[in-house]
């Protein structure tokens, strides 16, 4: 049996590499990773803008003999500012299949670890694949960003890949309520899973790279957006700390800095009061992160809404108790090993924290069954799933 020839849609992974490095960019590595390393697999590596450096991340990852394939102007979107953009990109559209049409059928396959795909990649006859993780633009407008706004209605309604993967039943069910007209039989869940996480270790020089004055606090790992919900966060933790006088606990908030719409509801006010117990680190290493989940008293992760959550299942999986949000993907994933609160009143999610952090026996036992659920989960298997089929889609044998 040959070989799978896959063109990889890499250009976030060479984008993010050498800027911001997303929860997409972590999940989009681990499954290139692992595809490089098969040996039924001949895998390329595209980019569709000039954006970012491919061969410093092949590098990186250790397979530069990787090929690179640009396609510039491969577009995504539909998104035009006037109606000379519009016409420009309709035009290019038009003579790009005459460019790219024997370089895209030269694959057996397509995939992208995100949509949208290209019209061009569909209209050139080679089988797709994506990754679907969730339908937040479209759910939930106030969440997401005006651009994706914009856009995001259209990458959902002319999706059609041969197949597309969703991180949960959640995210599945979401994107068949936008589009009922799209084949089920085309729709597969792989779990997200933990990466190969070997540094179970506490390094003490960590806590003075971020400011972290004690060693005993609750962390919060997350970008910042309004649907992460860190105004409930932080009001939970000061109403937890003055209620129950505890004068040790600290809340360190690890991932980007927070942006103005986290200063909502009088959250400014809060952090000058506890500026001393209230840490937020901005970008942290993955090195360093080891240290940070290691030590933790509690994970807190009151989301609004996602499409699968990784970070409490990495929590879990460094034996940490973990409090999250009773929505959307959130309980599918972490199953019984987490306590649940609404996201929504600051004296339950209080009252939850102070349950954990006052009952050793309750926290043992959170950390014993977090360990065993995300054992469940894993990028090995994930890939494994994707790969039987994608085979299937190829017709190849």
């Amino acid at each position: 049996m040959r070989k799978l020839k896959i063109l990889f849609d890499g250009q976030q992974l060479a984008k993010a590499f050498i800027q911001k490095q997303t929860g997409i960019f972590r999940v989009s590595d681990e499954i290139f990773r692992r595809f490089a390393q098969r040996t039924d697999v001949d895998l390329s590596f595209l980019m569709t803008n000039y954006k970012g450096e491919p061969e410093k991340y092949l590098e990186s990852i250790g397979h530069p003999e990787i090929q690179i394939v640009r396609m510039p102007q491969l577009f995504r979107t539909t998104k035009y500012k006037t109606l000379i953009h519009k016409a420009y990109y309709g035009f290019l559209r038009l003579v790009m299949p005459f460019f790219y049409n024997d370089i895209l059928r030269s694959f057996d396959l397509y995939f992208s670890p995100y949509p949208p795909i290209s019209p061009i990649v569909y209209n050139s006859g080679i089988k797709t694949a994506c990754i679907c993780h969730d339908v937040i633009p479209l759910q939930f407008p106030h969440f997401a960003f005006v651009y994706k706004n914009e856009n995001f209605s259209n990458y959902v309604k002319y999706l059609s890949a041969d197949r597309i993967f969703f991180v949960s039943n959640s995210a599945r069910r979401d994107f068949l309520t936008y589009r009922p007209d799209f084949p089920f039989e085309k729709t597969v869940v792989t779990y997200l899973g933990i990466g190969n996480i070997t540094n179970f270790g506490v390094n003490p020089l960590v806590y003075k790279k971020y400011k972290i004055p004690r060693e005993k606090y609750i962390f919060v790992l997350s970008e910042s957006n309004p649907r992460k919900n860190f105004p409930h966060i932080i009001k939970s933790f000061v109403k937890y700390i003055e209620d129950c006088g505890d004068k040790r606990t600290n809340l360190v908030i690890g991932g980007k800095k927070l942006l103005q719409y986290d200063y909502s509801e009088g959250i400014e006010e809060l952090l000058r009061q506890y500026e001393d117990r209230i840490i937020i680190t901005g970008h942290i290493s993955d090195d360093d992160l080891s240290t940070l989940y290691t030590n933790a008293s509690l994970f807190l992760y009151p989301s609004l809404y996602e499409g699968f959550g990784l970070p409490p299942l990495e929590a879990m999986n460094y034996g940490v108790p973990v409090i999250v949000a009773n929505n959307s993907s959130l309980p599918e994933v972490c199953g019984d090993a987490a306590l649940y609160v609404s996201g929504f009143s600051v004296a339950e999610t209080a009252a939850t924290i102070e349950k954990i952090l006052s009952d050793s026996l309750l926290s043992s036992i959170l950390k014993e069954k977090g360990q065993k659920r995300a054992a469940m989960f894993s990028f090995d298997k994930m890939v494994e799933e994707i790969m039987t089929h994608l085979w299937k889609i190829s017709n190849i044998s």
